[in-house]
């Protein structure tokens, strides 16, 4: 049984505790292609509020949902289509996942990433999780999960990461393809 709850984020109830998350440097640090650590709460109430707004939009199959433990939001999950270097969709999704610092080391980040295969299984053949090299922590979850690696690549995001992938696919053993 998972430890964890996954549901969306409430903008005006959660930009506390998204703030306690998104104004860590170390937690930020190899999110997306340049920095943003949040500066205050109102800035986090915002950005939750885009997120909001983003997936009311796209009918609820890919999102950025709030972790819980025990009642309170302690990270982030995902699973969304990967976007190029321009934020151009790129026909791939990924999973990822957040969590505030003080839960670091407790598995949590593992349960985090089964949730998101497992979610991602029911609706495309393939998914993608990438980080930046020194991201050793993300790395390792990626390998305890089963995902392969496919190298570096700077595919996504404009920036040169690390591709691991699932193929989701019933009765596909070697779980490998050719990355494009």
């Amino acid at each position: 049984m998972s430890r964890l709850t996954f549901r969306n984020w409430d903008p005006q109830q959660d930009a506390e505790a998204a703030f306690k998350i998104y104004s860590d440097i170390e937690v930020v640090r190899y999110l997306g292609s340049r920095i943003t650590v949040m500066s205050s709460v109102e800035m986090q109430r915002e950005r939750l509020q885009k997120i909001a707004d983003s997936a009311a939009s796209n009918g609820g199959v890919t999102g950025f949902w709030a972790v819980c433990f025990g009642g309170e939001p302690i990270g982030s999950a995902l699973f969304k289509e990967l976007p190029d270097g321009d934020g151009n969709p790129t026909g791939d999704f990924e999973i990822g996942w957040h969590l505030r610092r003080d839960k670091w080391g407790q598995g949590l980040g593992t349960e985090i990433a089964q949730a998101m295969l497992d979610l991602s299984r029911r609706h495309v053949p393939r998914v993608l999780a990438i980080a930046y090299p020194q991201n050793l922590a993300s790395l390792r979850i990626m390998e305890k999960i089963g995902m392969k690696p496919l190298g570096l690549t700077n595919r996504y995001y404009g920036v040169e990461c690390l591709a691991f992938e699932a193929n989701l696919l019933p009765g596909d053993g070697d779980n490998t393809a050719t990355h494009r």
